[in-house]
């Protein structure tokens, strides 16, 4: 039990963590996007944001996280709410990891060809950006949404299991 115990100590430490990487993380958007002095990007207030678009994303992953470590810290089990935030954060990463590589790129890329934002010098204007840490945030992402699935499931069995001692309990 003490293994347990320990668990949910540190999940609740992760979700303290993670909530503040979340608000940290939410100020520094806020701050790059509001104030143009302070952003890459010193345009339309809309190509200020779009660099980023997968921040906002990865801040509903840090969010989801959260909600499963701290309804696990809580007296949580395996279950709808950790398996609902591990899918959530899962796919979230996953639509982060695509954006940063692909999404964010071509959206650029289109924007400047229109007209509506300038280029700036040395800013990417192809059609991928290749780099590892976006494809491997992008299959930990789907990893982790398949994780939730098992979680759910897993829940599922343990709940039969449960219903089913208690009807084998009766009999003896």
């Amino acid at each position: 039990m003490s293994n347990l115990a320990g668990l949910r100590r540190q999940s609740l430490w992760l979700a303290r963590l993670t909530l503040w990487l979340f608000s940290a993380t939410a100020l520094i958007l806020v701050i790059v996007v509001a104030f143009p002095g302070f952003g890459y990007v010193r345009h339309l207030p809309a190509a200020r944001l779009l660099p980023w678009l997968p921040a906002i994303v990865y801040l509903y992953a840090l969010w989801a996280i959260r909600g499963a470590f701290r309804g696990f810290a809580l007296g949580g089990a395996f279950g709808a709410e950790m398996a609902r935030g591990c899918s959530r954060a899962g796919i979230a990463l996953a639509v982060g990891g695509t954006l940063s590589a692909v999404g964010v790129p071509n959206l650029l890329r289109w924007l400047t060809a229109a007209g509506l934002i300038e280029r700036i010098p040395g800013q990417w204007s192809g059609v991928l950006v290749f780099d590892i840490a976006y494809l491997a945030v992008g299959v930990v992402g789907l990893a982790l949404a398949l994780i939730g699935r098992l979680m759910r499931l897993a829940g599922e069995v343990q709940s039969e299991a449960e219903a089913l001692r208690e009807e084998v309990g009766a009999f003896f």
